[in-house]
């Protein structure tokens, strides 16, 4: 199993969404020119714009995370990075999302035998309970800001994350980190929720 992990302190302070990116825009923001590997269109922004929850592609309205997940998933499954419009079928790979967003997850359905799954709704997938019948079936999984939010032993959902791979099988996955003493809770009203 490849266990990929990219960890990297943002260097950019943490901007409302709602700011425009001709608002963060200042004389002398160098540019940044990047063609989205979920939709294909190329981009051009101010680098302080690129912002790990921030919409930042023009077309399918992706962040940095959406992108990033893309990249780790096609550079491990694949051997290298692709954008998804040039990726051929490749319904041979199969895989599971953790509740991912759609805009990738979508894309991603087209290109491979993926499904996007929901503790809380079908397809349902509880990582910290997986079904035996499930185990040694998926090319990979991505989990994208999920493990988190796993009651302990997180070290049970792990575990069931190898169980459900094929050999050889990757697992993308992300958590929020931040280099601040406080912490952001994005969905305060969601508690107790079992």
């Amino acid at each position: 199993m490849s266990l990929v992990r990219r960890l990297r302190p943002s260097r950019t302070p943490h901007l409302s969404t709602s700011v425009s990116t001709s608002a963060i825009a200042s004389i002398g923001d160098p540019q940044v020119v990047f063609r989205c590997n979920i939709c294909g269109r190329s981009n051009s922004t101010v680098l302080a714009a690129l912002q790990r929850e921030r919409p930042s592609c023009a077309q399918c309205g992706s962040t940095v995370r959406a992108r990033a997940m893309v990249h780790l998933l096609t550079s491990e499954l694949l051997g290298h990075g692709v954008a998804l419009p040039d990726l051929p079928s490749r319904v041979d790979l199969c895989g599971i999302g953790l509740s991912d967003a759609e805009a990738y997850a979508l894309p991603l359905a087209r290109k491979f035998a993926y499904t996007n799954t929901y503790f809380h709704a079908e397809p349902m997938l509880d990582i910290a309970n997986v079904a035996p019948e499930k185990c040694a079936c998926y090319d990979f999984i991505i989990a994208s800001d999920v493990f988190e939010h796993i009651a302990p032993p997180v070290a049970r959902a792990f575990s069931n994350a190898r169980r459900l791979l094929k050999r050889g099988g990757v697992f993308i996955f992300s958590v929020p980190f931040s280099l601040e003493a406080d912490t952001v809770e994005h969905f305060p009203e969601l508690h107790d929720y079992r």
